[in-house]
């Protein structure tokens, strides 16, 4: 098992190596090539390291180590530019390349030592000679240690990130079952799992002269699967969902602004809204964005963002759905809608997922919508209706 996994990482890391030249040549795709780039050295220098080949290459011993240290920010940073669809550079991001930058340093003295010099320190990691302290061998547990712990640390950023994009996009898109991003979560869930298995490996075999078993080749199998997930994702979808170039937004609302109507206050602005919800029910367009509701009314994004907000006390979602809500409930007393499903009349009423339209209308109404058309059916057929909306 361990020799298909290492002939896998082989093919796979000189893949990397492959697709990584090709993404640097690809507009806004640098930071993607420096992850995949990374991801194929590191394998293939870790499937290099065999006794009879790196005494061949002395100067390929311990290349390597800390490489690992990069993957976590780096699947970081690539989250962070999908979600934005840009990534701002600032000197304060360097800190996050602090850890890999220390460990070169300690390498340093290492590295400039002669072939012969580096072939006895290998000689004695594998217990070929025994005698003195490696010092090289106790760092390269505390290596192991702060990749585990590093790899801890940016799957929670990870998944704070994309926590925080969902949270967004409940402001502009009312249908959110479709921006879930369950891969970027499995992506975070993944790293942790696998950074949390690392720790206690290490912790395992800390005190062994002779590892129990070669922990590092499922780490950098977990990584290469973890990593190609991204890099598939990345290349059939240029940005996470909602994503897009603020400066580009700015720019259309500054036009809105000059061409558009007087700047209005916002209570005159939430009944301009309301009434074109109540007229027009644009909320019947299941696809409706804040974006476009907002170049509908005339005014830009921010200032409908005002309005819902200080005004009402919503967000775009919690309003669209609430007439999506009272539209469903309307067709559903309607004879004349009587031939379709519980599922047609949400569509008809400008929800788009059946999942999604279940969820709201239980949490909304307190029933599922089978439940809820039962008691209307009942109350019609007694003598005396109830009122069943919500107060």
């Amino acid at each position: 098992m361990p020799d298909l996994i290492s002939l896998i990482l082989k093919v796979g890391g000189i893949q990397a190596l492959i697709f990584a030249c090709i993404l640097f040549f690809r507009k806004n795709q640098h930071i993607l090539a420096t992850l995949l780039l990374t991801l194929g050295i590191s394998c293939v220098l870790y499937t290099f390291e065999k006794i009879e080949i790196l005494v061949e290459f002395p100067h390929l011993i311990r290349l390597s180590w800390g490489m690992p240290l990069l993957f976590g920010p780096l699947i970081f940073f690539q989250l962070k530019k999908w979600s934005q669809n840009q990534l701002n550079w600032q000197s304060f991001d360097l800190w996050h390349l602090s850890p890999y930058i220390i460990n070169l340093i300690v390498l340093c003295p290492f590295f400039f030592k002669n072939g012969e010099k580096k072939i006895q320190a290998l000689d004695y990691f594998t217990s070929i000679i025994s005698a003195g302290i490696d010092h090289y061998r106790i760092y390269f547990f505390i290596l192991q240690f702060a990749t585990a712990l590093s790899g801890l640390f940016y799957s929670e950023r990870c998944l704070q990130l994309v926590n925080d994009h969902v949270k967004k996009l409940k402001n502009e898109y009312t249908e959110t079952e479709k921006v879930k991003l369950t891969w970027a979560r499995l992506l975070s869930y993944s790293l942790s799992v696998l950074s949390a298995v690392l720790l206690i490996a290490v912790m395992i075999n800390f005190y062994s002269v002779y590892p129990v078993y070669d922990y590092q080749i499922f780490y950098f199998f977990g990584l290469f699967l973890l990593i190609y997930l991204m890099t598939f994702q990345t290349l059939n979808q240029a940005t996470l969902p909602g994503s897009q170039d603020s400066k580009t937004v700015i720019k259309i609302n500054k036009n809105q602004l000059k061409v558009g109507r007087k700047t209005l206050e916002p209570s005159t602005e939430a009944r301009l809204l309301l009434d074109y919800l109540q007229k027009e029910k644009p909320f019947l367009e299941g696809t409706l964005t804040a974006t476009q509701l907002a170049d509908h009314l005339g005014i830009s994004r921010h200032q409908l963002s005002e309005v819902l907000n200080q005004n009402l006390g919503k967000s775009f979602y919690s309003l669209i759905n609430e007439y999506r809500l009272e539209e469903f409930k309307k067709k559903l007393s309607d004879p004349a809608f009587s031939h379709l499903t519980l599922f047609s009349l949400a569509l008809e009423s400008g929800f788009n997922s059946k999942t999604a339209f279940n969820a709201y209308f239980k949490k909304q109404m307190g029933m599922t919508p089978l439940k809820y058309k039962k008691m209307l059916e009942k109350s019609a057929s007694g003598p005396n209706q109830t009122n069943t909306s919500p107060q």
